[in-house]
């Protein structure tokens, strides 16, 4: 899990808006915004899909999904909405400085930002890092067939 938020951060928050940028520079990058935006229907889409093959991997997770309701969707679309939202907003920036001396220091500041969200995702407090460790003790070993199964 710690593997695919880890992942799932540098793409959104880093990769995404530079791709963006450098797809459509300047002011065409407001030509984009439609489908940019429009990504988030289809992550929101795939939560489901993704939690099942998620189980198959760990299988008490099936146990927390039933207890939770069904919460973690509405936190987990939130969250990736609000992580586009400002991916999207960097991505302007970032096509509005494309060319000029600033462009490299924004994106510097960016992966800082990401680096401190992948430290905390690497590094969680104390009461996390006891839940992992659970997590981890009842994980499949074999990388080779997670990563089979999350291809599926």
């Amino acid at each position: 899990m710690q593997h695919l938020l880890l992942g799932i951060n540098t793409h959104i928050n880093l990769d995404l808006a530079i791709a963006a940028a450098a797809t459509a520079p300047g002011e065409k990058i407001h030509d984009l915004e439609h489908d940019f935006q429009r990504i988030n229907d289809v992550i929101a889409s795939l939560s489901q899909v993704i939690q099942d093959k998620l189980v198959k991997i760990w299988f008490p997770l099936k146990l927390l999904l039933m207890i939770s309701n069904k919460k973690q969707d509405a936190i987990l679309n939130f969250s990736m909405t609000n992580a586009r939202k400002v991916s999207w907003a960097n991505a302007v920036t970032l096509a509005t400085l494309q060319g000029l001396p600033g462009y490299d220091k924004y994106i510097l500041l960016i992966d800082k930002g990401v680096v401190e969200i992948g430290n905390g995702i690497m590094k969680p407090g104390i009461i996390s890092k006891l839940l992992l460790k659970w997590v981890l003790l009842m994980e499949s070993k074999n990388i080779s067939d997670t990563i089979d199964t999350l291809n599926e």
